[in-house]
């Protein structure tokens, strides 16, 4: 017995055959696996691409002398030394 995760997305009607009573079947599965598949990768894709604009803006802004990094957080530095 196959045990497995159903996703159902609201704005995507081809997710919505989880909840009908008949089997589901293989191009059906194919073309919804193929969705979160290319979904993840895009998600991954803007991550990275995100990524390395900061890194670029950052080299950018430290050539430029104005990057001065995170603000360190006085309270919690003040809790962590007593």
């Amino acid at each position: 017995m196959e045990k497995g995760l159903m996703i159902v997305v609201a704005d995507q009607p081809m997710t919505h055959a989880v909840f009908s009573a008949g089997e589901q079947n293989s191009i059906t599965l194919a073309l919804t696996e193929f969705m979160l598949d290319l979904g993840a990768a895009m998600a991954r894709d803007d991550y990275e691409t995100r990524h390395k604009r900061q890194a670029q803006g950052i080299a950018k802004a430290k050539a430029e002398g104005k990057y001065r990094g995170r603000r360190m957080n006085e309270s919690l530095h003040q809790d962590s030394r007593e």
